[in-house]
């Protein structure tokens, strides 16, 4: 029996599919697209991977002692983030033209984080022995060996975070998703492992890969990456003028540490005011919060560094870059918000009756976050840093000014509404003044 000649509509359809599915291919190869959702696959692993970690803890270790690590773990990321000078977006800025002297380049960054870890370090079990002398930290300080591997674990989480943006810079950001999947699955491993220390085995479990993972990491890319990059790039080189990059990593350092003031000394502030065991609901739902964050942050980072290579126009570029992130978000901030207590339920009943509401702000949030986090991409492309400085400020005082009443009146839903409502007033603002051209321009960048 002869088979029957397709109908128009059949035909057609098919035609419209083939068309979707070049149209999706000719996105994916656009490398500002390609590199976001690599690094994007990175968060989502990390962050699935993550929820899975905690998942663990949470069930395998008591209340107490997640709260008491999780402070470690957030004390080693506010020191690291002071320690490496904020040098990631530096290397996303300027290793695109670096060209022969890219090497040079991330070898200085990775050296000049090691003496100031030592001091930062040093400084910061002088005063907290001091300030809070029955915290967490404070019990670590006792212990010389302890501090010294502290310390070590801390230079060696500054470096870890650099590299994924020296592996952006380098436009190999799809190493990255196998780096940091990696990385998590060792955590989750010596996670299990390390579940009879039930006083530092959390903290254990996530400095040890840190530090394997670093030293693998610099092995690919000095050998093997950096070479690749400088035949690659040899068009777009540019002379490297010190006093330029200093001036960038000066003004945007100055705001990374105010993003470190309200983003990782929040889980601290917690515990201190409220305890251990509302530090530890606090905690999970951060970890799911900032994980969230992480997807804005993967597209305004591919944003920077392929404008920079490619030489492109700053606004019509931001304006795509700041589409494609509407598109993406909005449906996954309606589904966390809907499925908050079932999400957190995973952790456990304490989790989601203490942390829903929370969870639920947090990813409101992140549509105005990310509105930022595009000014933020558009100033570093155009090297206007004082910019940066001024609203990373602003939002460090918003941000910690309120929470400390809220926390007191609200418990850990008072963190929730205050970063909403200081993220969306910043946000608003900037849609009206510095991102006005943005949205006015016709232009899809990409």
């Amino acid at each position: 029996m002869s088979r029957p000649f397709p109908s128009g509509g059949s035909f057609a359809s098919r035609r419209l599919v083939a068309a979707r599915i070049d149209d999706l291919a000719a996105h994916l190869r656009t490398p500002m697209y390609r590199n976001a959702y690599a690094l994007m696959l990175s968060n989502v692993l990390t962050s699935g991977l993550g929820i899975v970690y905690w998942a663990l803890a949470a069930r395998i270790y008591p209340a107490d002692a997640v709260g008491r690590n999780s402070a470690l773990i957030s004390s080693m990321t506010f020191l690291a983030g002071v320690s490496q000078l904020n040098l990631r977006s530096a290397l996303n800025r300027f290793i695109p033209e670096a060209g022969e002297r890219t090497a040079r380049l991330i070898g200085f960054a990775y050296l000049a984080t090691l003496p100031v870890t030592v001091v930062v370090g040093l400084a910061f079990f002088a005063i907290i022995t001091t300030a809070s002398p029955g915290s967490a930290q404070a019990a670590l300080a006792a212990m010389p060996l302890a501090v010294i591997g502290f310390i070590v674990a801390t230079a060696a989480w500054s470096i870890f975070n650099m590299q994924d943006g020296v592996l952006t810079g380098l436009r190999q950001a799809l190493v990255v998703p196998v780096e940091n999947s990696t990385f998590s699955l060792v955590k989750i491993a010596l996670l299990v492992a390390f579940a009879g220390l039930a006083t530092y085995g959390i903290f254990l479990s996530w400095a040890i890969p840190t530090v394997i993972g670093v030293v693998l990491i610099s092995l690919v890319v000095f050998r093997w990456l950096i070479p690749i990059h400088v035949a690659a790039s040899r068009e777009v080189a540019r002379p490297l003028e010190l006093a330029r990059i200093v001036r960038f990593v000066a003004g945007d350092y100055l705001g990374a540490l105010c993003v470190l003031a309200y983003v990782s000394l929040l889980p601290v502030i917690v515990i201190d005011r409220a305890g251990p065991e509302a530090g530890a609901y606090f905690y999970i739902v951060w970890i799911i919060a900032t994980s969230l964050n992480l997807l804005p942050l993967s597209i305004t980072i591919s944003h920077t560094v392929e404008t920079v290579s490619t030489k492109g126009d700053p606004i019509a570029r931001t304006r795509g870059a700041l589409l494609h992130a509407m598109r993406l978000l909005i449906p996954i901030v309606a589904v966390i918000t809907i499925g908050a207590p079932w999400i957190l339920a995973i952790f456990g009943h304490g989790y989601a009756a203490n942390g829903t509401d929370l969870l639920r702000l947090l990813a409101l949030s992140v549509i105005p976050y990310s509105i930022n986090l595009i000014y933020f991409s558009l100033a570093r492309i155009r090297a206007r840093v004082s910019g940066i400085v001024v609203v990373q400020a602003i939002l460090a005082v918003l941000t910690l000014g309120l929470s400390y009443p809220l926390l007191d009146a609200l418990g850990v839903t008072g963190i929730g509404v205050a970063w909403l409502v200081s993220q969306g007033s910043v946000a608003i603002v900037l849609l009206a003044t510095e991102l006005r051209p943005v949205l006015l321009s016709r232009g899809q960048g990409y």
